[in-house]
């Protein structure tokens, strides 16, 4: 679902009741799958082996999304909605630039199923150099 920006009524902000029972089932799902199946792949070894809870949250982190469905709406809408839903299950520390540096979205047009695949890992941030400006984009 896209993210909806927040309605002002009687002095206080709120998000739409859609909105927030969406993000409220997304956010028991991947609860429950970091209790039930949270699982890391080992590329180098190629095995599988339990993602140890005790380092979340992760930042900075490499999020990764492919949306598959009959798309509609903005892309940065949809990975908002996402981005609030891993925080809010303590998955990323916060959904900003300088926690989740590197990042990056696919669609998959499909009629049959919707949803989306997300991806969290661990980032390596390399510091900028003006030195990288002569070499970049070559």
């Amino acid at each position: 679902m896209s993210k909806l920006r927040p309605r002002f009524g009687k002095g206080a902000a709120f998000l739409h009741p859609n909105y927030r029972n969406w993000k409220n089932a997304a956010v028991s799902q991947i609860s429950w799958q970091l209790k039930c199946n949270c699982q890391i792949f080992d590329i180098e070894n190629c095995m599988i082996s339990p993602w140890p809870l005790a380092e979340l949250p992760i930042s900075p982190a490499k999020v990764s999304v492919l949306f598959v469905g009959a798309q509609r709406g903005d892309c940065d809408n949809r990975l908002g909605s996402i981005l609030d839903c891993l925080v809010t299950s303590g998955i990323l520390a916060n959904d900003t630039a300088r926690h989740n540096p590197i990042g990056k979205y696919e669609t998959v047009t499909c009629r049959v199923r919707k949803g989306a695949l997300v991806i969290v890992e661990p980032a390596t941030v390399e510091k900028f150099h003006p030195q990288m400006l002569l070499t970049w984009g070559r």
